[in-house]
């Protein structure tokens, strides 16, 4: 791992310039969404009481919810010691079983698969198990979006790179996405006849509910 350490600083002192740094400047902080007024409906008693149900289901499942989350925290808490054990004795498992009281066996799994852990944090996992084995244990993901998808922009970056090595570089999925005047003029710009052809064809998300 450390061969490859340093070949990959050589190669970026002859090209003069490193991958790391120039992607470090390409990201993009994220922007908070900001909530807007919706109109208020008067309905009827039967929508009502169907609302006022919704909230005492959602309260009760936020309720259980938590409950869970602690009993879960709390049960693979004391479960993972175990698994640690049988780990070291007989090799990796992702999964246990343990009894309850009514003898049924309840199954605990444990995901290969973590929050991204973000590039500042590099040096502090450096210094907890060294650079070579921080090379061993984690890969640099990345993914790359191009800020302007204009045909003009497309073209600049296919001659840049060759239009024959563009594949090696990009992977490219195409849909196509209705716009906000779809959303904004379903009812009015489109008739019955348009609509019920469209339905099928572009599903639109199902709408939530919140009763928080």
């Amino acid at each position: 791992m450390a061969k490859v350490t340093a070949l990959k600083q050589k190669q970026e002192e002859k090209q003069g310039f490193s991958i790391d740094d120039i992607l470090s400047t390409a990201t993009q902080p994220k922007e908070a969404k900001s909530s807007s007024k919706v109109p208020v409906l008067t309905v009827g008693k039967d929508v009502q009481q169907k609302l006022a149900r919704l909230r005492e289901i959602k309260e009760l499942l936020d309720s259980l919810e938590s409950e869970w989350d602690l009993l879960s925290a709390e049960t693979t808490a004391q479960v993972e010691p175990m698994r640690a054990d049988i780990i070291k004795r007989l090799g990796y498992t992702s999964s246990v079983k343990a009894l309850d009281t009514n003898g049924l066996a309840a199954t605990l799994s444990w995901s290969t698969k973590y929050s991204a852990v973000d590039l500042s944090n590099a040096p502090t996992i450096e210094a907890a198990i060294g650079k070579d084995r921080a090379t061993q244990f984690f890969t640099r993901e990345m993914k790359i979006t191009v800020k302007d998808v204009t045909e003009d922009a497309l073209r600049d970056l296919i001659q840049s790179v060759g239009p024959e090595r563009f594949a090696q570089f990009f992977a490219v999925e195409r849909w196509m996405s209705p716009t906000k005047a779809y959303s904004e003029q379903w009812y009015t710009a489109f008739s019955e006849k348009e609509r019920t052809a469209l339905a099928p064809i572009v599903r639109q998300y199902k709408p939530s509910i919140r009763v928080k």
